[in-house]
C-alpha cells in the first residue's frame, strides 16, 4: 500500500471516529436527560459525566499534538501490546488524568470551559457514587437540587457543541 493510500484511510478512520464520539455523546445526553425527569438525579449524573469524559476523548483526538508532550513515553497493556501512552490516555480517558487533558486542551479549544465543565463533571461523578451529602463531606452537593442545576449546565453545553 503506497503512502496515498494510508493518509486516505488515516482520514476516513478519523472521520469514523469523530462521527461515533459525537453520536455516543448525543446519546449519554438524551441518557441524562431522560433520568432527570424521572428524578433519577445520581443516574443523570453519571450519564453526563461519561458523556463529558466522551467529549474531552473527542477533543483529545483532534489534539494529539499538544497531548503528546504532556503523556509522554509508552506503555505495555495487558496484552502485551506497546502503545503511545498518549493514545492510551485519549481511548481510555482516565478520570484521575481528565483535569491534566482539560487544562493541556484549553489553549486550543474553549480556554476556561473546558477546565470548569471538567471539574463539574468530576463532582458529578463523586456525586453518583455518593449522593448528597448535607454536611458536605462525602459530596460537594448538599442536596438533589444542586446536582440537578450541574447536571442541566453540563447538558446544555454538550449538546451546543455537538451541534457545531
Amino acid at each position: 500500500m503506497n503512502s496515498s493510500h494510508k493518509t486516505i484511510r488515516a482520514t476516513n478512520l478519523n472521520e469514523i471516529s469523530r462521527a461515533r464520539a459525537k453520536g455516543g455523546i448525543a446519546v449519554k445526553t438524551e441518557l441524562a436527560e431522560e433520568f432527570l425527569k424521572r428524578d433519577l438525579y445520581r443516574n443523570a449524573a453519571g450519564k453526563a459525566f461519561q458523556a463529558w469524559k466522551a467529549y474531552l476523548s473527542y477533543l483529545a483526538l483532534g489534539s494529539r499534538d499538544l497531548l503528546i508532550n504532556v503523556f509522554k513515553g509508552r506503555k505495555r497493556l495487558r496484552n502485551g501490546k506497546v502503545v503511545d501512552y498518549v493514545d492510551l490516555v485519549i481511548a481510555v480517558m482516565p478520570t484521575t488524568l481528565m483535569k491534566a487533558v482539560a487544562q493541556t486542551l484549553a489553549t486550543r479549544h474553549g480556554g476556561e470551559d473546558i477546565a470548569y465543565y471538567t471539574e463539574l463533571a468530576i463532582d458529578l461523578h463523586e456525586y453518583q457514587y455518593n449522593g448528597p451529602d448535607p454536611l458536605g463531606v462525602l459530596s460537594r452537593y448538599v442536596n438533589d437540587e444542586m446536582a440537578r442545576v450541574d447536571i442541566e449546565k453540563l447538558i446544555k453545553y454538550l449538546r451546543e457543541r455537538v451541534k457545531a
